[in-house]
Parts: C-alpha cells; sequence; structure tokens
C-alpha cells in the first residue's frame, strides 16, 4: 500500500498576522470581537458568492463587482482610518489582509472563519436564526438580483 501525504497548504503570513492581532486583542486585552466579526461575515459574504482571486504572480484586473466590495467592507469597518479605536490596524494592511484572503480557495476561508475568535452564528455554515448560507452560481445571483 503507498502512502500518500496530505499536508494543509499554510495560510500566508499577513492572514495570520491579522487574525492573531484581532485574537490577542480579544484574550489578552479582554477588548471587543467587533474585528473578527466583520471579518467572518466578509468571510461568510466571499464564500456565497463564490468571489476568488487568483494566487499570486497571475496576472489579473478588478473593476467594481464582488471582490472589491469585499476589500471595502473589511477596509471600511476594521482599518483605523475609520474605526475609532486604537488598536485598529491601517488601512493599508487591511487591504493586504482581505487581497490575502481572496486568494484562498473558499474551503481555506471556511476553514479560517471556524476558527475565528468571533460570535458563534458566523463559525457555521447556518447562521444561528437557521438562516441558512448557500453557494448561488453567479448566472442564478444575476438572475435573482434582476426579477427579484
Amino acid at each position: 500500500m503507498q502512502h500518500v501525504e496530505t499536508r494543509v497548504k499554510p495560510y500566508p503570513k499577513i492572514v495570520l498576522d491579522v487574525i492573531k492581532h484581532f485574537g490577542e486583542c480579544y484574550v489578552a486585552h479582554d477588548r471587543c470581537l467587533h474585528c473578527n466579526d466583520c471579518i467572518a461575515f466578509a468571510l461568510i459574504y466571499s464564500e456565497t458568492m463564490q468571489v476568488r482571486m487568483p494566487p499570486p504572480g497571475v496576472p489579473y484586473s478588478v473593476g467594481l463587482g464582488h471582490e472589491w466590495n469585499f476589500v471595502k467592507f473589511l477596509g471600511s469597518t476594521i482599518a483605523k482610518e475609520y474605526l475609532p479605536c486604537p488598536h485598529a490596524l491601517s488601512y493599508e494592511k487591511v487591504k493586504r489582509f482581505a487581497w490575502s484572503l481572496l486568494r484562498l480557495s473558499r474551503g481555506e476561508r471556511a476553514r479560517l472563519r471556524e476558527c475565528l475568535l468571533c460570535h458563534s452564528e458566523f463559525k457555521e455554515p447556518a447562521y444561528s436564526d437557521s438562516v441558512e448560507v448557500f453557494v448561488m452560481s453567479k448566472e442564478k445571483f444575476e438572475e435573482y438580483r434582476r426579477y427579484g
């Protein structure tokens, strides 16, 4: 029988640094969960909308759309330029963090969200009030958006 090695690809350093910062902010300093909840909420959005950027080194162009909404949401909710918290990170760091998150697969983002120190409703594939988080194809979403 042949041995098959399964290794989990490590998360990018920026992702680990930001998650560690906000985890320590809550655990070591007894602060709020605002930033972790915003990250978890943005991850749910990105998983649901199937948002994904190409891996590093692959040229791409981002216009207005789900990718940009993801980055702007995180930047405007957890960056120190918009959040009156002395422990918030700079917009530039949050932006680099957001782009790095979008280069992860949906599965990697889901696993990261499950490990976040955040309110439990953001950890599960269904919110605590039983509203399911589901994945909709882009075509189906556009049709739904047009005709409601």
